[in-house]
């Protein structure tokens, strides 16, 4: 065994400091275990700070959760052990379950909440009524303990995971570079790659492939913490994720590449010739890495596609091959550009640079092994049962370490393939810091009498075990001796143990131990070999229902899977086949996992070859087939009859014309679309297609110059609705929330306000297209610039106000004389009486009751005319008045006031029959005065001439119904004639020999704005009648 290095020694240290740190603070919180927060701080330790801070979080949720599952379990069933062994199992179990079916640092939550359910509880049993105040404590010392060596690993020279993680990116970039070079130019020596160095030896080609294996699924573990890191690369989480992809993309391509060569070589090897110097260049490029011309990778497609056959209806198998090559190849190609790309990105925003790439990154979806978690969890319940069982049978008083024990061990291992090798480890490690333990225990520790001394005589062991953790080979041996001593501290009453209370709890552990690894053997235990065999035929299987189902799961979530499971498979198949032939095979497993993924792909494109006219049924009933009969059993995968081959090549070239004729369409679709575009363009209509499902909008470039957008500018939801206007922005909202609920079309009108200021009208029109389910799916539609119509309709509507304001004047001067006569009255008498009364104050004794009424009088009479004044100030009026609760019969009273000398002056005498109870409107008072005054005067004008007992006009009031009131003017004149009577509504058009022709078109505007009706008919028995019918306010009435 090595001495340690300088960094383990640092590490040591830290650990060491955050134990401490753990100790003082629960000593100083009088918390009854302090040693749990000492051994926590060495069980959440990392060498890389990332790992502690990602996983500290869950931890606490972890332990916080399984605590208060103990103190509702225990306390009713502590009467019943072998009920609370059994829930308390259970619980386990499940959690172990649930955190194997995770696989992120967020599964340490459920493992947590399961064996610190353990942790507590079986001790508990003992003193069931302080289960509150144990768990409790519990809580406090663990959260205590990760906090502490969260801080300390986070703030004493913390060590980032960057340098060894890009140390492992370079490594497996190398490892790629090197078997390119071996596919691509076979037989020829290796040369130095930019990240494959001239001192690494040379390994066989099986061996090279299973290498980069092991580093891509390194590269995974170790990237989960990356974004939790104190380096700067945890800024570059997003490209180190997309550099995993593309590695792990790599190898299934790689594969088919040397497939496809092999073949070749095998069928048509003079059909390589024209390839050889391609060949070449491609692996040229590769091995100049970070070196490497950017430009070049394009020059490179260009020469294959020269190269790619074009194939006949009869093509030959080397024409397919050839084919597929080429594919392959130039997907090959893109998948380096984009991994040599990314790993240039990392290495400058490394040195403080920014990043000018940002990948593609695949969803998370991981493989998940139901069978394994659940027999992992049965393991560890079974263990745990079987302890329990042990210790209740015998009464042992030391007994609650055994299950206790056996449950941490049965989850901290449950991630392997065989646990128990490691368990064993553990146990003799365990075993071997037992004297140790014992002499602190019985002879340091009660001597010791101060925090500084118990520093001092635990520091030697501590710091020179600890320095042993970061060393993979020695890891899990220190940590096991270490949490071996930690841990019986944490156990045991330190201050009144004696020599055979420590044996028995010693003994309890150990056999908390071999249980678990006992029944970890028979239930648990599997090779590598028979994990690989297992996932393969995992693999198989979902191959075959997505070749059989008629719906299937979205592609990047199974190609996600099927790359995550291959990531899983090739550490396995690293270790299981040591031989140069059994390697082959676990390479062949690879290719297995390949063809899943071209399956999905097919699988993909099942509807537009169907709409070509091609059918994958037959194709897809015999993959199906084919690998549902090699998904059962542990044999390898059935042959293909060779009539069933036959067919399915058959099928393939069917499958190639299919994809000829689609690409065709999908030619003819694009011109399409470019003509549609170009006349968008010249209508100057913005098109946009909003995808419901995917969140995602895809935008001309005309709506973007519609908005104020750049050419080509990613634009969202919010940025369009940052331009809409303040004022518009809800309603906006509210249509296109409507949109996603399935509203089938919508038009809307709205203000936005582009970046120089300028406000601009938008028109958008809009239909919902649903998907087969019914479920909206896509939205489509147009937008534009209204600025100008909006301008017009302002004006017009303006002038419309004006022509108002001008009618209104008219009519004042045609009243001038009745005005003039109405105001005279009232002053006049306010003049008669201010001269009455200065006579009665001349007087030597006046009459001061006579002078208060003559006072009364004037006040009177000014009230009156000032009524007269107002009314002639609304009429008057330029502007509008807000709209308002009005009455029409108290409006028709006070107009006819107003008019009342004029009507005398031309004999006409008003009857009001104002019968409808509740005539309130929500209306503009003056303008409907207007009307008003309009229609009077018409029906004045109507009866010049008529005899007195016949110039009477008629306003009447009455309900029209539930929800609106009509108010009729009669009058007994002449009538209308038959040939003016649908026109005289129109502008300027009258009847009389003077007048614009504007007071009816005028009155007919208004109460449309006001959500009215205004129509004319002739009397039958001679006259006319015009009727203005006004909704009601009902909440005014209410």
């Amino acid at each position: 065994m090595h001495m340690p290095k300088g960094s383990e020694m640092l590490f040591s240290l830290k650990c060491f400091i955050a134990s401490m740190l753990a100790l003082y603070v629960s000593l100083a919180a009088g918390l009854p275990r302090p040693f749990w927060a000492m051994m926590t701080a060495y069980i959440v330790a990392s060498p890389f700070s990332g790992a502690v801070r990602s996983k500290a979080l869950f931890r606490v949720c972890g332990t916080l959760i399984g605590s208060i599952a103990t103190i509702v379990m225990v306390p009713r069933m502590a009467n019943a052990p072998e009920l609370l062994s059994l829930a308390l199992a259970c619980w386990v179990g499940l959690c172990l379950y649930l955190s194997l079916l995770d696989r992120t640092p967020r599964s340490y939550i459920f493992m947590l909440a399961g064996y610190t359910a353990g942790l507590i509880g079986f001790p508990a049993v003992s003193d069931p009524a302080a289960i509150f105040d144990t768990g409790l404590a519990r809580v406090e010392e663990i959260t205590i303990g990760i906090l502490s060596a969260t801080v300390v690993h986070s703030l004493l020279l913390p060590q980032g995971v960057g340098p060894v993680l890009l140390a492992r990116l370079d490594r497996a970039l190398g490892d790629a570079q090197r078997w390119m070079g071996e596919v691509l130019k076979p037989g020829a020596v290796t040369a130095p790659t930019a990240y494959a160095p001239p001192a690494a030896p040379a390994a066989p080609a099986v061996h090279t492939r299973l290498a980069l294996a092991g580093e891509i699924s390194e590269m995974r573990v170790m990237s989960t913490h990356l974004p939790f890191d104190t380096s700067h690369l945890r800024w570059t989480a997003g490209m180190v994720h997309g550099l995993h992809d593309r590695l792990t993309v790599m190898v299934p391509l790689l594969l088919a590449v040397e497939d496809r060569l092999t073949a070749l070589r095998e069928v048509d090897p003079d059909s390589l010739a024209p390839w050889t110097a391609l060949l070449d260049d491609i692996a040229a490029w590769v091995a100049a890495g970070g070196n490497a011309d950017p430009a070049r990778a394009a020059q490179l497609r260009a020469a294959l596609a020269q190269l790619q056959p074009s194939l006949p209806a009869n093509a030959s198998w080397s024409e397919i091959l050839r084919l597929n090559l080429a594919q392959r190849l130039d997907a090959l190609i893109e998948a380096c550009e984009d991994g040599l790309e990314l790993r240039s990105n990392v290495g400058a925003v490394m040195a403080g640079g920014a990043a000018q790439y940002t990948p593609h990154v695949t969803p998370s979806v991981l493989h998940r092994d139901h069978g394994m978690a659940l027999r992992s969890a049965l393991a560890a319940t079974l263990t745990i049962l079987l302890c329990c069982a042990f210790w209740i049978l015998t009464a042992w008083p030391s007994g609650a370490a055994a299950p206790m024990m056996a449950g941490v061990l049965c989850c901290f291992f449950a991630t392997q393939d065989n646990p128990t090798p490691a368990i064993l480890a553990f146990l003799k490690w365990t075993v071997i810091s037992m004297p140790i333990a014992a002499a602190y225990i019985l002879f340091v520790l009660p001597a010791v009498h101060s925090y500084e001394m118990l520093v001092l005589v635990i520091a030697p062991v501590f710091l020179i075990g600890g320095a042993y953790m970061p060393r993979p080979a020695t890891a899990g041996a220190a940590l096991a001796f270490l949490i071996g001593i930690a841990g019986t501290l944490s156990l045991q009453d330190t201050g009144t143990l004696d020599i055979p209370g420590f044996l028995n709890s010693m003994v309890a552990q150990l056999f908390g131990y071999i249980a678990a690894a006992v029944i970890t053997s028979l239930v648990r235990t599997v090779g590598g070999d028979w994990m690989a065999q297992r996932m393969l035929r995992t693999a198989r299987r979902e191959v075959a229902q997505m070749a059989q189902a008629s719906a299937r799961e979205p592609l990047v979530r199974i190609s996600a899977r099927m790359v995550d499971r291959i990531g899983l498979l090739m550490p396995r198949l690293a270790i299981a086949h040591p031989t140069p032939g059994a390697r082959a095979v676990a390479v062949d497993g690879l290719r297995e996992l390949r063809v899943g993924l071209h399956v999905a792909q097919l699988c993909g494109l099942r509807q537009p070859l169907e709409q070509a006219g091609v059918t994958l049924q037959p194709l897809m009933q015999k993959l199906g087939g084919y690998f549902g009969s090699s998904a059962i059993g542990h044999g390898q995968a059935p042959a293909i009859p060779p009539l069933q081959f036959k067919e399915a090549i058959e099928l393939g070239q069917a499958l190639r014309n299919a994809a000829a004729s689609v690409r065709e369409a999908r030619a003819a679709s694009q011109e399409s679309e470019q003509r549609l575009l170009l006349a968008a363009d010249a209508a100057h209509l913005g098109i946009w297609i909003r995808d419901l499902k995917r969140q995602e909008i895809w935008l001309s470039d005309q709506w973007r110059a519609l908005f104020g957008f750049a050419a080509g500018q990613p634009v969202g939801l919010a940025d369009l609705l940052a331009r809409v206007h303040a004022d518009d922005r809800a309603a906006v909202q509210r249509t296109l929330d409507n949109a996603e609920l399935g509203v089938p079309r919508y038009e809307m009108e709205y203000r936005i306000t582009l970046p120089d200021g300028t406000l601009r009208w938008i028109g958008s029109h809009g239909s919902v297209e649903t998907d087969a389910a019914g479920r909206p799916a896509l939205v489509r539609g147009v937008s534009l610039d209204i600025t100008a119509r909006k301008q017009a309709e302002l004006d017009a509507l303006q002038r419309q106000k004006e022509v108002t304001h001008l009618s209104r004047v008219a009519v004042l001067g045609e009243l001038s004389g009745a005005l003039a006569h109405e105001l005279n009255q009232p002053l006049t008498a306010i003049l008669s009486n201010a001269q009455a009364a200065r006579r009665f104050l001349e007087r030597q004794t006046p009459d001061m009751a006579e002078v208060d009424e003559i006072l009364r009088d004037i006040i009177d009479e000014d009230r009156r005319a000032g009524e007269v004044i107002q009314r002639l100030r609304r009429l008057f009026d330029k502007g509008e008045t807000p709209r308002a609760p009005v009455d029409l019969n108290f409006l028709t009273r006070d107009v006819i006031r107003l008019l009342r000398n004029d009507l005398i002056n031309h004999g006409i005498a008003v009857r009001t029959e104002l019968t409808a109870p509740h005539a309130v409107a929500s209306a503009d008072a003056v303008q409907l005065q207007q009307v008003l005054i309009n229609l009077l005067m018409n029906a004045c004008d109507a009866m010049a001439g008529a005899a007195p007992d016949e110039a009477v006009i008629v306003v009447r009031s009455a309900p029209a119904g539930a929800a609106a009131v009509q108010l009729s003017v009669i009058d007994h004149g002449a009538g209308i004639p038959a040939a003016a009577l649908a026109h005289i509504f129109e502008p300027f058009y009258t009847t009389k020999e003077r007048g614009m022709g504007l007071g009816l078109s005028i009155c007919r505007n208004i109460v449309a704005a006001h959500h009215g009706q205004l129509w004319a008919e002739n009397n039958p028995g001679g006259g006319a009648s015009v009727h203005l019918r006004l909704p009601l306010a009902t909440a005014a009435i209410a």
